[in-house]
């Protein structure tokens, strides 16, 4: 090539300053012949060179001659690449852009000026011109991971995923660096995730599983997508390879039998607890999920020797103690449940383990001691429930009907009834609860429209009924009276206090609490 040629001559014109020694040309021949512009265009070129190559670098000067060497012979790729360079040292994006754009014109062929192309787009997130140039570079190199790799990159950025999955499966079939693009993959599928795209995410995780099926991360953002939308089926297909990778993973398993209960495959789920009790004995809650789907399945004893079983091995364990103190309670054995919740509540405050109490466990322990007739530790335990959870309504719904059979605390009942009330303003009981107390307060027009409005909600309640008759009584309306407490009756025959009433015609007394 007589760029070759010339370099010497090049050279030597810019160290020494020299002019370069002409003759004069024969008449039939131009001034200025091809080879004294190729020789002007090269002496620009090393003296950019020397310019870049100089300490302190003097850009500025470097970039000078390169443009006069460009101008004089402009599809140069090696006079592009080198101003190109200085452009991007002063961070001259758009003049970058411009001369790669005009090599990529001049020598579609030329891989390394598309590529270098495509990474100004992308850095300028020129989505449409990155996207087209990275297709651009892969037809030129269709091995090549970094354009696939921008390729797609751009694409998601884009949110153009319809043409995201058919690259990523390009990349893999034809470049050499899979481990690359399946990390790639893997990561995309994690931050669609964090981003709620879960049917995309599933299709990232779904392509790293097909070539590394034992992949653990791949399975684990799979099993996260499908809990997130919910798809037990899913759920439990992933929860049973992971099993089967990590068998030691006591965690995996739990979860596997919590997603049964979910699916409703309870066997499936007890199958679990009791592998876990016999693989891990130390995981104490195995023994309390398999004693409630016992209890749950009529299997009442085997529940309490799950739990006895699972005491025996954590004596520590509060959860337990209160598990069996509700069995207890099915059986109506309420010295045993107080017992068992008294034992919970010690260890809950004392016991080695750090454990955070919640509402259930006083509310509970409170409806306990107010069936075994202990009313004034009942209302105790039900503050209890109220202090570690403001949310707890059915707490104060059961505190406010207290009260308002005993007809005491009247004014904090219809607060705390009132406050259950916006919480849920469609509950039947909250709303019988707030008529009852009206009626304690001589309220009586106004406590029956809301007892009215709670049997609307639940029809056929033999408490509500009475409730309605007891109201139309006090109103001075005995036939309505008469017809609610009979119809209360037919519901609940066994009310020997209400059919008493009804053949003395005597009016209300107390009921049990709801």
């Amino acid at each position: 090539m007589r760029w070759s040629r010339l370099l010497a001559l090049g050279f030597i014109t810019a160290m020494t300053g020299c002019r370069v020694l002409t003759h004069t040309p024969p008449a039939n021949v131009s001034p200025i012949s091809p080879d004294t512009n190729l020789s002007a265009a090269l002496a620009h070129y090393s003296q950019g060179i020397v310019a870049a190559d100089s300490t302190p670098v003097d850009h500025h000067k470097a970039i000078k001659h390169f443009e006069r060497a460009l101008s004089i012979d402009p599809d140069r790729w090696r006079v592009i690449k080198r101003l190109a360079k200085e452009y991007t040292a002063l961070k001259r994006v758009d003049d970058t852009q411009g001369v790669l754009e005009q090599a990529c014109r001049s020598d579609a062929s030329n891989f390394e000026a598309r590529i270098w192309l495509t990474r100004i787009y992308q850095e300028k997130k020129l989505h449409e011109a990155t996207i087209e140039s990275a297709k651009l570079a892969i037809a030129l190199k269709p091995d090549n991971t970094e354009a696939y790799l921008r390729l797609i990159r751009t694409l998601i950025e884009a949110e153009n995923y319809p043409e995201i999955f058919p690259a990523i499966d390009a990349a893999s079939t034809n470049t050499p660096h899979t481990d690359l693009i399946q990390s790639f993959v893997l990561s995309l599928g994690k931050a669609l995730n964090v981003d709620k795209q879960y049917a995309y995410a599933i299709e990232c995780f779904q392509r790293v599983l097909q070539q590394t099926p034992e992949n653990i991360e791949g399975l684990t953002g799979l099993l996260h997508s499908h809990t997130a939308l919910n798809d037990l089926d899913e759920q439990i297909a992933a929860l049973k390879r992971l099993v089967d990778l990590k068998p030691s993973d006591v965690g995996q398993l739990f979860l596997l039998g919590e997603v049964y209960e979910s699916a409703e495959r309870y066997a499936d789920a007890e199958s679990i607890y009791e592998s876990l009790i016999e693989k891990s004995p130390t995981f104490s809650e195995a023994y309390s999920r398999s004693a409630r789907l016992q209890i749950s399945n009529s299997r009442r004893k085997e529940g309490i020797a799950t739990l006895n079983a699972g005491i025996s091995a954590f004596p520590d364990s509060p959860s337990l103690f209160a598990m069996r103190a509700m069995v207890w309670t099915l059986s109506n054995d309420y010295d045993k449940a107080i017992k068992d919740y008294e034992t919970a509540e010690r260890l809950i405050k004392s016991g080695p383990n750090k454990v955070t109490v919640n509402g259930s466990f006083y509310y509970s322990f409170g409806t306990v001691c107010d069936r075994a007739g202990q009313p004034e530790r009942a209302q105790k335990l039900m503050e209890q429930c109220i202090a570690v959870d403001d949310n707890a309504h059915s707490a104060r719904n059961y505190l406010a009907y207290m009260w308002a059979e005993q007809s005491v605390n009247l004014t904090k009942a219809r607060t705390y009834i009132e406050l259950a009330l916006e919480a849920d303003p469609k509950s039947g009981a909250y709303v019988d609860t707030y008529g009852w107390v009206l009626y304690q307060q001589k309220e009586y027009t106004a406590a029956l429209t809301q007892l009215l409005h709670a049997y609307d909600l639940i029809q056929d309640d033999p408490v509500i009924s009475e409730h309605i008759g007891d109201c139309y009584h006090k109103l001075g309306e005995p036939n309505n009276a008469k017809k609610w407490w009979k119809r209360s009756l037919k519901l609940s025959p066994e009310n020997a206090t209400l059919r008493d009433r009804l053949n003395n015609k005597s009016g209300p007394k107390s009921k049990a609490t709801h």
